[in-house]
């Protein structure tokens, strides 16, 4: 059982990681809509772990639950959203109590997460070069409308990048032990490729996600010290690559190619229109303060020509939650990650597991980065940072629990993963009209009023049926 359970995990991950980086090169999930439905099934099919124990309970709680759920009327979509967007953790937490409980080895499994993410890297790298040659064959423009190659814009890929940088330097400080990285070639391919990242973080002026890296990187150098140097280290040098690629490829090189050229350095300062959206979240967050103003109001409440989200995980969970809950999740993330970090910081040096370290770093980086941008919005760093955050919960409960207390506790999280499958599943066909009206009114809406879309739960979520119709657009 706890080798089938790594495994599959490992597979699993590394599916989910490839399938992120190249879904625009694969059939059935290549937009971003059909992306948000992979990513809602897996949230869905992560509750299944369970039935591999008391089976007969575990299917009469989801039945009996799903026909309570599907003989209501039609799910509001307001329900659905809170739903998978809350459900996402609650996934996170049933699928990293099933891996302690199955006695998976939780280095093993930040080991070879770690791995998946540096092949994942190397993977991308020919989309990375195939988007500046199709920017010097055309000869000018700017270098954003070819990197990053394959997604709809650089914040969904910056926010992978987010994820997967630390986890590419965990590697590398770790990679003698490894099968593959301990040859001299993949370690230094693998070198090259986060050399590539950063040329394009820098390229496509990715802000959040360098800044977020850094400030995440001195506080784990604040915390533990010199336990941070080695990846901390590798981190400065193939950023420093990464400059001299940026310099190179994307500044020199095009004055001596291009007949004509743009401003296609994009190094920029400024807020980029963040501060008012801040603005209307903050509003909102106070108009019932502390309890917010419901699931989606955000999309509701502000103007039209704003964004369907504050660029903030914490703004919009204000907004629509209220500051508590923001509050009691934030303070119930730190409760549950002290004895880890306290128990990490204690160890010597000489066993420092750079593995562990480079998860401690994702996390961080990943959450950091969410102050800023869509971290926990788009589909793909979703299920990018779904086996992530499973690793590091998984560190966490063995930190703060004893081995008894899972026993004791089994029984209610199987019983919670049973009813969040029987409602995920009785929710499937509201979400799928809601999804269908959606379409029909997003080609309305561009064709009426050209104005840009909303990136919440589907890529379009402002307007549906009489909503639409009873709006004061100015084009």
């Amino acid at each position: 059982m706890i080798v089938l359970s790594r495994n599959i995990f490992l597979c699993l991950t590394s599916i989910f990681f490839t399938s992120a980086l190249l879904h625009s090169f694969l059939p059935l999930i290549s937009s971003f809509d059909a992306f948000r439905w992979f990513q809602a099934s897996v949230i869905i099919l992560g509750f299944l772990l369970f039935i591999r124990q008391d089976l007969i309970l575990f299917f009469t709680l989801s039945i009996i639950t799903f026909l309570l759920v599907f003989s209501l009327e039609a799910v509001p979509y307001p329900i659905i959203f809170i739903f998978f967007d809350l459900g996402y953790w609650v996934s996170v937490f049933c699928v990293a109590f099933y891996l302690v409980t199955a006695g998976v080895r939780n280095d093993e499994l930040a080991k070879w997460t770690s791995l998946a993410a540096s092949i994942g890297g190397i993977l991308y790298l020919p989309t990375i070069l195939m988007g500046l040659v199709f920017w010097y064959i055309q000869g000018g423009g700017r270098v954003t409308d070819f990197l990053p190659f394959g997604f709809y814009g650089i914040r969904p890929w910056s926010h992978i990048a987010s994820w997967f940088m630390p986890l590419i330097m965990g590697t590398l400080a770790m990679s003698s032990v490894l099968p593959l990285f301990r040859h001299r070639f993949w370690k230094n391919l693998l070198i090259i490729t986060a050399a590539f990242w950063f040329a394009v973080l820098l390229g496509s002026g990715a802000r959040g996600s360098l800044v977020a890296q850094l400030l995440s990187i001195m506080m784990l150098f604040a915390f533990f010290g010199k336990k941070a140097f080695p990846i901390g280290r590798l981190w400065l040098i193939t950023l420093g690559w990464g400059v001299g690629l940026y310099v190179l490829l994307i500044l020199f090189l095009p004055s001596f190619i291009f007949s004509a050229t743009e401003d296609y350095s994009v190094l920029r300062s400024g807020a980029s229109g963040r501060l008012e959206l801040w603005g209307y979240a903050l509003e909102l967050s106070t108009r019932y303060f502390p309890f917010g103003t419901g699931p989606l109001s955000y999309v509701s409440e502000t103007p039209v020509m704003g964004l369907g989200t504050p660029h903030s995980l914490y703004f919009r969970w204000a907004a629509e939650y209220g500051w508590l809950f923001v509050a009691v999740f934030l303070g119930g993330f730190l409760w549950a990650g002290r004895p880890l970090w306290l128990n990490f910081r204690k160890s010597s040096a000489e066993a420092t597991d750079s593995f562990r370290l480079a998860i401690f770093w994702s996390v961080l980086s990943a959450f950091t980065h969410a102050s800023v941008s869509g971290v926990f919005t788009s589909p793909y760093s979703l299920l990018v940072g779904l086996p992530i955050l499973i690793v590091y919960l998984v560190y966490v409960l063995k930190a703060r629990f004893s081995a008894d207390s899972f026993a004791v506790k089994l029984p209610k999280v199987r019983g919670i993963a049973a009813v969040f499958f029987g409602i995920s599943v009785a929710m499937v066909p509201s979400m799928h009209d809601w999804y269908e009206g959606a379409r029909i009114d997003q080609k309305r809406y561009m064709e009426e009023y050209h104005q840009s879309l909303s990136p919440r739960f589907w890529l379009h979520g402002r307007y549906i049926g009489e909503e639409f119709k009873g709006q004061e657009i100015t084009p």
